[in-house]
């Protein structure tokens, strides 16, 4: 039985005889992957075994060291968005002056093809639809130059800011980006 993986316990009154016997059983049981309808995971086996082996204060030890590694862990992490929010701010920040450019040159565009109109004394709605297409890149344009800006603040604001308003802020930005280039296009 040693080698046992899945363990399935309900409605056995035998369980009922043992008060902890999730832990009994992994302790006794080390390969189980399943016990009853739940996985075993990695962490519960290192508790269980500091408790077969120290009991309760045991079980308290091992429990401060996953505490301690899982903050750990998310330190590291915290630490590297910090030093990548940065960098993805600076490529945001590039990829919005990318995109206004081609908008000014679009507009720009626009504009000297309703002049060539003009002079040829072309058709008024083929100067009417140059004007729509021009006010509404001219609207894209706008906004886009408000993202950048915004950006741009952010970028000065990521100094002074916490680690945890950094990694708040970095998911939302990015939904708020998204939902905006959607907009655009």
């Amino acid at each position: 039985m040693p080698k046992l993986k899945c363990l399935y316990l309900q409605r056995n009154n035998y369980i009922r005889s043992i008060q902890i016997y999730r832990k009994y059983y992994l302790a006794n049981l080390p390969e189980l992957t399943y016990l009853e309808t739940q996985p075993v995971f990695p962490n519960e086996l290192r508790i269980v075994d500091a408790w077969g082996k120290l009991g309760k204060e045991g079980e308290q030890i091992e429990r401060q060291k996953i505490k301690d590694e899982e903050d750990t862990k998310k330190q590291e992490y915290r630490e590297e968005i910090k030093k990548q929010l940065p960098i993805y701010l600076q490529s945001k920040i590039k990829f919005f002056q990318k995109n206004i450019n081609a908008i000014e040159t679009e507009i720009q565009e626009m504009q000297a093809r309703k002049q060539n109109h003009i002079v040829q004394n072309s058709q008024e709605i083929e100067i009417t639809f140059l004007d729509d297409s021009t006010n509404q890149k001219q609207s894209q344009l706008n906004e886009m130059n408000e993202l950048l800006d915004n950006m741009k603040v952010r970028q000065i604001r990521q100094n002074s800011m916490t680690e945890s308003q950094l990694i708040e802020q970095r998911g939302d930005q990015q939904e708020k980006i998204q939902i905006k280039l959607d907009e655009i296009d």
